[in-house]
C-alpha cells in the first residue's frame, strides 16, 4: 500500500496532550490513533449512506409485515 506524509503545524499543546491522554486510553501511539481518526473519518460519509439504506429497507419491510398480519387476521376470520 502505498502512502503519503501528513504534517500538521502549531497545533495547541492542550490539543497534542488531550490526543496523547486518548491514544494511551487505547494503548496506541499518537501517530496510530491519528491514523484510526482519519480512517475513521474518511469511511463516515459511506457509513452514514449505508444507514439511510438500511432505514430505508427496515420501512419497507415493516409495510409488508403489516400487510401480512392483515391478511392472516382475515383469514383467521374466514377459518371461524
Amino acid at each position: 500500500m502505498k502512502t503519503k506524509e501528513i504534517k500538521i503545524r502549531d497545533v495547541e499543546e492542550k490539543i497534542v496532550n488531550k490526543i496523547d491522554w486518548l491514544a494511551a486510553q487505547k494503548h496506541q501511539s499518537r501517530e496510530e490513533y491519528l491514523r484510526m481518526l482519519l480512517r475513521r473519518l474518511t469511511e463516515a460519509p459511506f457509513l452514514v449512506e449505508r444507514n439511510a439504506s438500511y432505514i430505508e429497507v427496515m420501512g419497507m419491510l415493516e409495510l409488508k409485515i403489516e400487510e401480512h398480519i392483515k391478511l392472516l387476521k382475515a383469514l383467521r376470520e374466514d377459518l371461524k
